[in-house]
């Protein structure tokens, strides 16, 4: 998710920096579930449907509340500064996961 803040220092509009990285989150999410429905990989049904629900739901949400903030602001600044929060969020996630899991040297699954 680097991706957001580059094209945005590389000057491109935020409206079309987000909307670049939620389309390829979208892809990379895709791929992602294709790949694991083909290695027999996804739990059950309704699990994954009520996951994928929320997924779509929330994130139409934040496209919806972001667009509106930033109509009423009248700047776009908003949301590449909510694209910031976020991914500094994100990052915070992933670093306290690495610093409190032990890591497991198997390989068991993998091929």
């Amino acid at each position: 998710e680097i991706l957001g803040p580059t094209l945005l220092i590389l000057n491109m509009n935020p409206q079309h920096s987000s909307t670049t990285t939620s389309v390829l989150a979208l892809l990379n999410s895709g791929t992602n579930t294709l790949h694991n429905a083909t290695a027999g990989l996804i739990i059950s049904p309704a699990y994954f449907s009520c996951i994928w629900s929320m997924g779509l739901v929330a994130g139409g949400a934040g496209r919806a509340f972001s667009m509106i903030v930033s109509e009423k602001s009248g700047k776009n600044s908003i949301i590449g500064f909510s694209l910031a929060v976020l991914l500094t969020f994100a990052a915070i996630l992933v670093a306290a996961e690495l610093l409190t899991t032990p890591p497991d040297w198997s390989n068991e699954g993998i091929c």
